[in-house]
C-alpha cells in the first residue's frame, strides 16, 4: 500500500537527521574529550559514533527501499533498471547492517561495554 501523504517519508528523513546530528556531535566530542578530559571517554564516544553510523546506514537502506520500490511508481522520476538498482542497493544496505549485528551478537565477537550491558553479559 502506497503512502500518498508522505508521512512515512517524513518520519524516515527526520530519523536520518537526528541520527546524523548525534554522529556529528560524537565527532566533535572527540576533540573536547581529548582537550579537556585526556581521552577519558574515548571508548564511549567511538561506540556511540559506530552505533550512529550503523543506524544511519540502515535508515538510508530503508529510505532507498521506500523511494524506489515497485509499489510507488509516482514517487520518483527514476524508472527502469536504475530504479531497480537503487531498490536493490537499499535492500542490500539494510541486510548488511542486520547481518553485521546478528553475527557480532551470535558469535559474541568483541562486544563493547555498551553491548555487554544491553545483553546482560
Amino acid at each position: 500500500m502506497a503512502d500518498t501523504t508522505g508521512v512515512m517519508l517524513n518520519i524516515i528523513l527526520i530519523l536520518l537527521l537526528i541520527v546524523k546530528i548525534i554522529w556529528v556531535l560524537a565527532l566533535f566530542s572527540k576533540f573536547i574529550d581529548k582537550k579537556f578530559f585526556n581521552n577519558k571517554y574515548q571508548e564511549l564516544i567511538i561506540e556511540v559514533e559506530t552505533i550512529a553510523h550503523n543506524i544511519y546506514t540502515l535508515l538510508i537502506g530503508g529510505l532507498l527501499v521506500y523511494l524506489y520500490n515497485h509499489l510507488t511508481p509516482s514517487k520518483v522520476c527514476v524508472e527502469g533498471h536504475l530504479k531497480m538498482y537503487l531498490y536493490s542497493f537499499g535492500i542490500l544496505s539494510s541486510i548488511g547492517i542486520i547481518q553485521k549485528a546478528v553475527h557480532k551478537f551470535h558469535f559474541d565477537e568483541d562486544l563493547t561495554r555498551i553491548e555487554k550491558y544491553i545483553l546482560g553479559k
